[in-house]
């Protein structure tokens, strides 16, 4: 069984998937301040309402980033800690890819996301020979610059960094499903824990 999540963002999302891909369950929860508390027992709580052991997990898919700083640490040690009790792998994916994948399109992809600090998280996409490829690696813009790249194309978004977007016609909104979660894994994953953080830490010590 694959079990994936994501607190890469706002709140969480739980998926459980045979190992075929086929989804069993799935959990969702919108409170961005929950994933500390409720995360773990989530998981806890899908996996007994679907009748399936910790020992029948075989690999733990997870989004490491760019997000929220918060949310990423908390899914990368659930992942880690798992990971070490069951002796099970972690596949960890880009956060703005599991957004790219939930829209298909011949054209550029662009994924922005709000930083909450001035400025967005940017990357894009596109689709050649059938596979989705970056053509701009993850960075952190201005949003200026950001809608200068999207030009009059389609630009992804996740429905909290949508304020931020306001009035531009462009912008369409998905969560993550976890569907897209186990998707990216199979594109561009990799399996180390490390967080994708794209800007420093506003935290300074005094």
């Amino acid at each position: 069984m694959i079990l994936t999540f994501d607190c890469s963002i706002s709140g969480y999302s739980i998926g459980l998937f045979q190992p075929h891909g086929e989804k069993i369950a799935e959990i969702f929860n919108d409170d961005p301040f929950s994933h500390t508390e409720h995360l773990v027992p989530d998981i806890q709580s899908l996996l007994q309402s679907s009748a399936v052991n910790f020992s029948e997990l075989t690999q733990i898919v997870t989004t490491k980033g760019p997000g929220s700083f918060t949310g990423i640490r908390v899914g990368l040690a659930a992942a880690a800690g798992l990971s070490a009790a069951l002796s099970i792998p972690v596949v960890t994916v880009n956060t703005l890819l599991t957004l790219a994948v939930s829209h298909h399109s011949e054209m550029p992809i662009h994924v922005a996301l709000d930083t909450k600090c001035g400025d967005v998280y940017y990357q894009s996409f596109q689709i050649k020979d059938k596979q989705l490829i970056s053509t701009f690696q993850a960075e952190a813009i201005t949003l200026n610059d950001a809608l200068k790249r999207i030009g009059n194309t389609t630009c992804i978004t996740h429905p909290s960094s949508l304020p931020i977007f306001s009035g531009i016609k462009n912008i369409i909104t998905n969560k993550i499903q976890p569907e897209h979660v186990l998707s990216a894994s199979h594109l561009q994953a990799t399996h180390d824990l490390h967080p994708l953080y794209i800007r420093p830490v506003n935290a300074k010590h005094p």
